[in-house]
């Protein structure tokens, strides 16, 4: 059953500027034409889908379609100049069960069929299932409470993105779990010293701003540690504020 939006005469799609009514499917890789009821990301489209394009060799092209037989036309909430800017988001829900949101990262008010109409993932709930959980359209991380076994941390990314770590014994071993390769991958700290001071030796990956790693040797303290990579936990660079008492 095609995934269509509500209409009026005088409006169009019921959507917003801000939001738009979701998609059943996104392109993930260029299509030679936006013309017949395509198979889109392993989603055979039918007739009126609503389909998010988001990577065409020409990013003019980019947007929201209907599908047609014949060829494709925008969607009427994606056809004007004042349809879309940037932060527009655009929710794909698929009809696997998983869903997707995505965001306009072009210039802030993009003449239809004349600027090219670029997006980024937000949110992917595929990939959330194995990676972090993300809110997309929220501020907050999960939280995960933490202590080390026989001297290793075993942090599963999958689980959040807040640590707070209890120090009960010396750290020498940290093992990263469900980190998506290529994705941007950040990292909060709370790190609870012990009256007795333990140590953490941190992974070689990790590139500390300062060049060293914190001190740790302050009993009963709290230290925070934000690491952050870009190529999914190959390389960490490290930040920290010591010694909260």
């Amino acid at each position: 059953m095609a995934l269509q939006t509500s209409e009026d005469r005088f409006n169009g799609v019921i959507a917003s500027l801000a939001i738009k009514a979701p998609c059943i499917a996104a392109q993930t890789s260029p299509l030679a034409d936006l013309e017949g009821l395509l198979v889109v990301d392993g989603f055979q489209t039918a007739e009126g889908d609503r389909v998010l394009v988001v990577n065409q060799a020409s990013p003019i092209e980019n947007g929201i379609y209907n599908a047609s037989t014949n060829l494709w036309l925008r969607a009427v909430d994606f056809n004007g100049n004042r349809d879309i800017t940037r932060g527009t988001i655009v929710n794909v829900n698929r009809s696997v069960g998983t869903s997707a949101v995505y965001e306009v990262t072009t210039i802030p008010d993009p003449v239809i069929d004349t600027d090219p109409i670029n997006f980024r993932l937000w949110y992917d709930s595929g990939q959330a299932a194995a990676c972090a959980p993300v809110n997309p359209l929220g501020f907050t991380i999960l939280n995960q409470i933490l202590g080390s076994v026989a001297n290793t941390l075993t942090i599963n990314y999958g689980l959040g993105q807040g640590i707070t770590l209890n120090l009960t014994e010396d750290i020498t071993n940290i093992v990263f779990l469900n980190i998506c390769p290529g994705n941007v991958t950040q990292l909060e700290f709370d790190i609870r010293q012990d009256s007795v001071p333990w140590t953490i030796t941190w992974p070689g990956t990790v590139k500390w701003r300062s060049g060293t790693a914190p001190d740790l040797s302050t009993p009963d303290s709290i230290t925070q540690v934000h690491l952050r990579s870009t190529d999914g936990g190959g390389e960490w660079l490290g930040t920290f504020s010591e010694n909260h008492a």
